[in-house]
């Protein structure tokens, strides 16, 4: 049950940073090049905290846990 929002966490971290460099581009007329960061830095940083939470072991997932 503790991994089952990990579907909902990669998809609000990419949409975050692909709003957020949409923002950006509008605010310095650089169209494509913000938004195409935010979506790669989105999708890699939440792979890489799903990958980080799949592989770890389950005893130090609990100890995570308040």
């Amino acid at each position: 049950m503790a991994l089952a929002g990990l579907g909902i966490q990669f998809f609000a971290g990419l949409i975050f940073f692909a709003f957020l460099g949409a923002w950006a581009d509008r605010q310095l007329a650089t169209s494509p090049l913000f938004l195409l960061l935010g979506v790669f830095v989105g999708g890699g940083g939440t792979f890489y905290m799903s990958y980080r939470q799949l592989t770890s072991s389950p005893a130090a997932r609990n100890r995570k846990r308040p």
